[in-house]
């Protein structure tokens, strides 16, 4: 497949000159983006609809869950970063017509994968009993916590190999396969936990039996569809003469640059939970056990944002592999308005929806109130929470992992600081909830001029290199 070159007067989508020259940009990120929120969508949607499985189950399960949430941030934070590399590296070498450098990327990221996992596995099932006594997990659950979270870490190592694939589906012009990848491993996972904890009995058991069997189904059906799309087997294609393309695509960079700060961000989400939990932790098991239960319908009202951001950076990096310069601001403009609009909604229906949802994540009315009244504080700030979120994925996909982490450190610092000592000084865990939607609602207009300002400095950049290279190719 063979990326068009873009027209001229496409480019001057940059300038916002004309509703004709944004068309296509857009057309080119909602064929990306609406695949990939479907597959978010289903992946997080899943992950609610195990946690309402859990919550249905009595007993300690729906609490067992939600302690699991900080170490399972960590495997996110390595899953994400090794998704992303894949998903930027295979989107320039697709602009760049290279797919003998798609096939070096998949099998050194798998490698690293793996190797990285492992080592995560092993830490969190020695460190296990000691989190459990941080958390102040009572004496009844403390022991179905540690087994649990220790099985869970280690078959999550088999994931590695759908991750990649995934996000190589999804870089290299295959959203549906992708799509299609995620929608099995989430059926499959929901349907263990149903038949593992509803008619087997083994209540937070069912978790990582479900997910051991889900993933060794991802591996066999995302191997099939690499061979079905022939991305790792077709031969290189030559470029038009006189052609400009990007510099070529460089794994070790793409790790440093992008991949270790959006792991270190993850680290510091996981960091940020435990904290959020250890604030929680006088307030009553119930209150833990709702919060967690409303993070997970946080997790899918965030799906757009981050599905636009993807979506949005494929875009500007295939463009940018292919020639053309002004990339980057034409796609950040064009996804941000979308984001926009789509948040707008997102704030109104997550008010109307507080109650039902809170009732069907938690039989216990104590903790479903909790969820409701995350919602309700939470949920207006949604209109902030999405375009920051957007901006923030597009700068970590684009090379600016940096500065997106440093944001990320100064908002959860900021946040937890202030929510924290509110709560504990108003004896109220609602306190935290309202700092946390100040900030996401204050955050957007400073992330807002950190990604314009950026955008501008690499677009500026970009142009100088090009000029160079095409100098000397002279």
């Amino acid at each position: 497949m063979t990326l068009a070159r873009t027209a001229p007067d496409e480019e001057t989508a940059a300038g916002g000159q004309g509703s004709a020259s944004v068309a296509p940009i857009r057309r080119e990120i909602a064929g990306v983006a609406l695949p990939v929120a479907f597959g978010a969508v289903v992946w997080v949607g899943g992950q609610s609809v195990v946690a309402a499985l859990l919550g249905h189950l009595g007993g300690d399960a729906l609490y067992v869950r939600g302690l699991l949430i900080p170490a399972g941030l960590l495997f996110i934070a390595l899953q994400e970063a090794l998704e992303v590399v894949t998903q930027v590296g295979a989107a320039r070498c697709l602009g760049r017509d290279d797919p003998a450098a798609l096939r070096g990327l998949f099998a050194r990221l798998n490698a690293v994968g793996l190797a990285c996992c492992g080592v995560v596995a092993v830490a969190v099932s020695l460190a296990a009993p000691a989190v459990a006594s941080l958390l102040h997990v009572p004496s009844g659950a403390a022991g179905d916590f540690v087994a649990v979270l220790r099985w869970n870490a280690l078959v999550t190592v088999l994931g590695v190999p759908v991750n990649v694939t995934t996000a190589l589906l999804r870089g290299g012009g295959r959203p549906r396969g992708a799509a299609a990848l995620t929608f099995s491993v989430v059926c499959v996972q929901i349907a263990g936990v149903w038949l593992f904890g509803l008619r087997g009995g083994l209540g937070a058991f069912s978790l990582p039996w479900a997910t051991g069997a889900s993933m060794l189904l991802g591996v066999a059906l995302g191997g099939g569809l690499l061979w079905r799309s022939r991305l790792l087997g077709a031969e290189r294609r030559t470029a038009a003469p006189g052609a400009q393309t990007g510099p070529p695509v460089d794994v070790r960079a793409l790790v440093l640059g992008i991949g270790l700060p959006i792991a270190a961000t993850f680290v510091m989400l996981s960091a940020n939970n435990l904290v959020v939990e250890w604030i929680l932790t006088p307030f009553g098991a119930r209150t833990v056990a709702g919060y967690g239960a409303a993070v997970t319908v946080q997790s899918v009202a965030v799906v757009p944002a981050l599905a636009l951001g993807t979506a949005t950076a494929v875009t500007a990096n295939r463009r940018w592999s292919a020639g053309d310069p002004s990339a980057l601001r034409a796609a950040h403009r064009v996804g941000l308005r979308i984001a926009i609009g789509v948040y707008v909604a997102v704030a109104v229906l997550g008010l109307l929806a507080a109650g039902p949802l809170a009732r069907a994540m938690a039989s216990d009315p104590a903790a479903g109130a909790e969820v409701a009244a995350f919602l309700h504080i939470i949920g207006p700030s949604y209109v902030g929470l999405g375009p920051l979120l957007f901006q923030l994925t597009f700068l970590e996909q684009i090379g600016a992992g940096r500065l997106a982490a440093t944001v990320n450190l100064c908002s959860f610092s900021v946040t937890l600081a202030v929510g924290g000592v509110a709560a504990r000084a108003l004896d109220a865990p609602h306190a935290l909830y309202v700092v946390w939607a100040v900030a996401n609602l204050l955050g957007v207009a400073w992330v807002t001029t950190l990604t314009l300002r950026r955008v501008d400095r690499m677009d500026r950049t970009d142009r100088v290199g090009r000029t160079g290279r095409a100098g000397g190719a002279r």
